[in-house]
């Protein structure tokens, strides 16, 4: 169907050539190219280093002791950590002499080497468990994407504690987001 002669696909492309921006004779403009951007961002954590530690008490004694241990932690993403089930160090051996427990205070660090992250203070084991620094968020941008986080553990041995092994298994968890 047409009207006065002209069919309908041909009226529409007159009206888009009238909306078009008309150029004088001799210029050209540029039509940029639609191009498909792509992004593609490979997500990281990496982990290096132990935070185990054992201790041995050979007998009857007084005394404190204090290891200090770390981990590298290398990320892309912001990061929180949080710690479970750390506390006094249990016996495990089938001696009933002496105290069954040993007292164990902890204390964490984040640096990045040339900056404190964070700190907590040394407190006993079980006050630490929860999030680090009351939730504090690792963002790649203030570490560099690479940060050290270091333990402190510290046992105080009186006359009471008898020989044996004593252990505790706390658990960090690292959350990325």
């Amino acid at each position: 169907m047409s009207y006065k002669g002209i069919q309908p696909w041909r009226a529409a492309f007159l009206a888009a050539l009238l909306a078009l921006p008309w150029l004088a004779h001799g210029q050209t403009k540029a039509i940029p190219r639609m191009e498909a951007i792509q992004r593609r961002d490979d997500v990281y954590l990496y982990v290096e280093g132990s935070l185990g530690v054992a201790w041995t008490v050979d007998g009857y004694g007084t005394g404190v002791n204090a290891v200090t241990q770390a981990i590298t932690i290398r990320h892309n993403r912001p990061l929180t950590i949080s710690f479970e089930g750390f506390d006094d160090l249990h016996k495990e051996d089938l001696f009933t002499t002496g105290t069954q427990s040993v007292p164990m205070w902890l204390q964490f660090r984040a640096s990045t080497g040339s900056a404190l992250l964070t700190e907590t203070p040394l407190i006993r084991a079980e006050a630490q468990n929860g999030p680090l620094a009351y939730g504090h968020v690792f963002l790649p941008t203030d570490t560099g994407g690479q940060f050290r986080l270091e333990m402190l553990r510290t046992i105080s041995i009186d006359a009471g504690v008898g020989a044996g092994y004593y252990r505790n298994d706390g658990r960090i968890t690292i959350s990325r987001f």
